[in-house]
């Protein structure tokens, strides 16, 4: 199949840009036409799949939901939370390579996550070029260009990504926890994690260090229907869960961490809208604090001494 034209718009005239986007124009309706065929063919396999009916149990006068997490279901919000990231992107991160808005190579599902976002760079950089067709003022000629063109160093970028796997050996991602207080000034997550249950402890690890080393495991970004938890985002395994938010570069805020007892909808979310709740209240601060390196270093040590309880736990749990 023919590539997209991308075009240098230091120096290009409004004919080089309807020559560019009747060129692909006509490769996007070929790629919408395969995406469509892709997706049928999915969902016909999916409906072929039989379904792994969800068990229940009893803990506690506690319902509690063992149902499994679907594959299917979870890398598909693990590529919408890149998406959105994407999608946000400034200039700075343009220029900083994308660093922590696309995946960690370590990610299995890495390349699948970058082909999605191609193609959704690919649709931005569609759309913005019938946009320049259509505009006749000049402010917004100037302005689409812009948008154009930095919509092409991302897609170049996502090229590279994919070209730089096998070649290059990726930089080490250090990403740093930042944990949320709470409004008596305890640290919310790191005191709900002292009170977790043993059989936890290993899985919490896990989601702790997939948020430090940038694989982000099941990520999921909750979606704008639910407006307090909107931008936030989660880290899961089997019933356990961190919801972060990314303060910069490679700085995350710990909101909270718990066990996911119900599947009800109601039980889950009113508690963690409140903590959402007061996470924005401290957010502004959060950010001006990470110019501070006396905070940034206690925030070092509350991760290596919390990391190093669980761990210690987890090996006195094994020995039980």
């Amino acid at each position: 199949m023919k590539k997209f034209k991308i075009i240098d718009l230091n120096d290009v005239t409004r004919d080089d840009i309807i020559v560019a986007i009747n060129h692909n124009s006509t490769i996007f309706k070929l790629m919408k036409k395969d995406i469509e065929r892709i997706k049928e063919e999915e969902k016909a396999r999916k409906e072929k799949k039989k379904r792994i009916q969800p068990q229940k149990k009893l803990e506690q006068g506690i319902e509690i939901s063992t149902k499994p997490m679907k594959k299917e279901d979870s890398v598909e919000e693990e590529i919408n939370y890149y998406i959105q990231n994407l999608k946000t992107a400034t200039k700075d991160d343009v220029e900083e390579g994308l660093v922590g808005i696309i995946p960690s190579r370590k990610n299995y599902n890495y390349k699948k996550i970058i082909y999605n976002l191609q193609l959704y760079v690919k649709k931005s950089l569609f759309e913005i070029k019938e946009l320049l067709e259509e505009s006749t003022s000049k402010d917004e000629l100037e302005y689409l260009k812009e948008e154009l063109e930095l919509e092409n160093k991302k897609y170049q970028i996502l090229i590279k990504a994919l070209k730089e796997e096998k070649e290059e050996k990726e930089t080490k991602i250090e990403n740093e926890l930042i944990f949320v207080p709470t409004e008596s000034g305890n640290l919310r997550a790191i005191e709900e994690l002292s009170k977790i249950d043993m059989e936890y402890y290993d899985g919490f690890i896990g989601l702790l260090q997939s948020i430090k080393d940038g694989t982000f495991k099941s990520v999921k970004r909750f979606t704008k229907n639910i407006t307090e938890l909107s931008g936030l985002s989660e880290v899961r395994d089997t019933r356990i869960r961190i919801v972060f938010d990314r303060l910069d570069k490679n700085h995350y805020a710990i909101i909270t961490a718990f066990v996911k007892k119900s599947d009800n909808d109601r039980g889950y979310q009113e508690p963690l809208k409140k903590k959402a709740i007061s996470y924005r209240g401290k957010q502004t601060s959060l950010k001006k604090s990470l110019n501070n390196e006396e905070f940034l270093e206690e925030n070092r040590k509350q991760t290596q001494q919390l990391l190093e309880m669980l761990e210690r736990k987890e090996k006195r749990k094994r020995n039980i």
